[in-house]
């Protein structure tokens, strides 16, 4: 289950979501419930409501910092729900590992537009849009 964009419904069910909200005409908080697990991209209110349509003993890791209100970590606590942040690090030996898993078809990835290296700030602009569907790529 995941949240979208009626537009972009098809594209996160063909990703493997078995289900999709639309934020834009509904609240999962409203639509959710006894929910095991959320990955959690955007924070603030998104971070609170998630953790809200937690299970008790369920989890919300959170990609963002986790800034939750007094309110919502007593919950959780009584609750005895988690709320983890993570960030990324990247590494060699991951790099090499997704490398192998691109190469065997394992992962794949979806490209939403590719731009010559000296078009990089064409890229970050498409990007800053916050409208792509899938990676932005710069070649050399």
């Amino acid at each position: 289950m995941t949240t979208a964009s009626a537009k972009n419904k098809d594209f996160v069910l063909s990703i493997g979501a078995d289900e999709a909200i639309d934020y834009h005409s509904q609240k999962f908080e409203e639509v959710l419930s006894d929910i095991d697990f959320v990955l959690d991209t955007q924070g603030g209110k998104v971070l609170e409501n998630s953790v809200k349509v937690l299970k008790n003993g369920g989890t919300v890791i959170t990609t963002v910092a986790p800034d939750v209100s007094e309110e919502v970590k007593a919950l959780a606590e009584k609750e005895n729900k988690t709320i983890a942040n993570i960030l990324v690090h990247s590494s060699a030996e991951d790099m090499y590992t997704l490398k192998g898993m691109l190469e065997s078809g394992a992962i794949k990835p979806n490209i939403y537009k590719t731009f010559a290296f000296e078009a990089m700030a064409d890229a970050h602009r498409e990007v800053e849009k916050g409208r792509t569907v899938g990676k932005v790529i710069v070649t050399l």
